[in-house]
């Protein structure tokens, strides 16, 4: 049952172009790629509870937790946080928009800061070897 309430949630995703493939939706998550192919592919015990959780989380503002983790109610919000009266199709609303882009850019900006960590670790590093390969090479490497 679990499987199906998430295979619902992410082909209604990839249809509405929030994702568009696996790999997206591990780095929304997360998750190595490795584990979400074992959940879209249904293998083993998946999803797991926690990885339910981690999933409705992570779109709350398109799905309904309840629905996501128990099977309570429908699959989608409206704009207004109620279940919708009319389930005759997913209909992206100018608000819908807005949070996904929004999702979008709270994503990048958490890459932006991995980034950021990953050079200041690589500077550490090279600031290490400046005194085994001087000062003015440690300059150039450090500005490439």
């Amino acid at each position: 049952m679990k499987y199906k309430r998430f295979k619902e949630a992410f082909d209604y995703l990839k249809q509405i172009e929030r994702i568009t493939s696996q790999k997206d939706l591990a780095e929304i998550l997360h998750k190595t790629p490795e584990t979400v192919n074992r959940v879209v592919a249904g293998k083993g015990n998946n999803p797991t509870d926690r990885f339910m959780l981690d999933f409705a989380r992570a779109f709350s503002t398109i799905f309904n937790e309840d629905y996501l983790v128990k099977g309570k109610g429908q699959l989608l919000k409206e704009p207004d946080g109620t279940e919708p009266e009319d389930n005759s199709g997913p209909q992206e609303t100018e608000s819908d928009i807005v949070r996904r882009f929004l999702d979008h850019i709270a994503f990048l900006q958490g890459q932006i800061i991995e980034k950021d960590k990953e050079i200041e670790r690589l500077h550490s590093i090279i600031e290490k070897f400046t005194p085994m390969v001087g000062k003015e090479e440690s300059k150039k490497i450090m500005n490439v």
